[in-house]
């Protein structure tokens, strides 16, 4: 069951021809017997077998069961799951239908989110059996071919892991459904600590890996493994992109207001011609990366958005040939709108190696033989 709306009248005829509309059906008491397919997706939510106060104000539930009653129309304005529709509800024979109409035009966002989410689940559920298989096959006394075999496959799946998440945080970004979870940070710390957590990496790839922070705690509400994300995303980018000049700086700079986190390389830099796209989605850096694998171009789009986030900005400066500078501004003692304050972030990485699965296409499967 569906419907179409005539567009010079408040009548609406349900019918075959409008399967992807905003509708739902009600019993004349007010509880949902249908809902269509676009709304589901929409809300990531089936409402059937609910009432209709379930998920508005009583007294607009009572309004449109008491209209439909009296076979009248009614028209008004609510919120389901943060989204501002105008509803149009008339009586039919012994059901109610109604009309939604998206008001705050984010329509293909919360598509394209709750979309993310059921890919994201999908592919999660497949690596969740994957790992358990590559567990036991890890167990069992392999020849140099098999140890090489395991080292790609778990490459791979770590791949499909990061892809996941990020593909899932850009669509959330664009609707203006990602949260954050935020406390106060000391950035200067962060900072070392991540890097010791490369630099056995670093070493093994031949890069001068270098640090420049400041002698004192820079103190700073962020969302941490945001942030980390973020300075991954560069380092990834800045490993494929490396030439002759094998170096990598991350430097942390405070001013009065902000602070800024800069990875600096002495890479390919940026070709002119993909420059412009260099932050959207599906935008690759570097179609000839050594691990084999040139990325869905989610990264730098990532970063962006997530600098947003935080309500600071995301710059990259590059000269083709002689590298790239990416650098991100965070604002001072201001909290993001929405976040969590001291919540607790989920570890999508499953308590592997977050390092691995961040630069993984980045390295080259030598880095996961066991």
């Amino acid at each position: 069951m569906s419907y179409s709306a005539n567009n010079d009248s408040s009548s609406y005829a349900f019918g075959p021809a409008a399967a992807q509309e905003l509708a739902l059906v009600c019993t004349q008491a007010g509880r949902v017997i249908y809902q269509s397919g676009a709304l589901t997706l929409r809300l990531e939510e089936d409402l059937t077998g609910r009432n209709l106060n379930d998920f508005i104000a009583d007294k607009l539930a009572a309004s449109v069961v008491g209209h439909a009653q009296q076979g009248k129309p009614l028209a008004f304005e609510a919120v389901i799951r943060s989204q501002l529709f105008a509803w149009h509800s008339e009586s039919a024979g012994d059901n109610i239908h109604i009309m939604l109409t998206p008001l705050n035009d984010h329509s293909s966002a919360f598509i394209n989110g709750n979309s993310a989410a059921f890919i994201s689940r999908e592919i999660n559920v497949a690596l969740s059996l994957m790992f358990s298989a590559m567990d036991s096959l890890k167990r069992e006394a392999l020849t140099p071919d098999g140890e090489a075999g395991t080292a790609l496959l778990q490459q791979n799946m770590y791949r499909l892991m990061r892809l996941s998440r990020n593909m899932l945080d850009c669509a959330l970004a664009t609707g203006g459904e990602l949260k954050l979870h935020t406390a106060e940070e000391d950035l200067t710390l962060l900072c070392v600590q991540f890097g010791a957590r490369l630099a056995p990496i670093m070493e093994r790839l031949g890069v001068c890996f270098t640090l420049e922070l400041p002698d004192s705690p820079v103190l700073c509400t962020v969302d941490r493994d945001k942030v980390e994300r973020m300075l991954y995303n560069l380092i990834s980018n800045s490993i494929i992109a490396l030439g002759d000049r094998r170096e990598i700086t991350l430097a942390l700079a405070e001013r009065e207001q902000t602070v800024t986190l800069t990875v600096i390389d002495r890479g390919r830099g940026i070709g002119w011609d993909l420059f412009p796209q260099a932050l959207k989605k599906h935008t690759r850096m570097s179609p000839d990366s050594p691990s084999g694998w040139s990325g869905a171009g989610f990264g730098m789009a990532l970063v962006d958005a997530l600098a947003h986030r935080h309500g600071g900005t995301f710059v990259i400066t590059t000269r083709p040939e002689q590298g790239t500078l990416a650098c991100i501004t965070l604002p001072r003692g201001k909290r993001p709108d929405s976040a969590g304050l001291g919540s607790l972030n989920p570890d999508y990485a499953g308590g592997l190696d977050r390092t691995l699965v961040e630069l993984s296409t980045a390295l080259g499967r030598e880095f996961y033989l066991r």
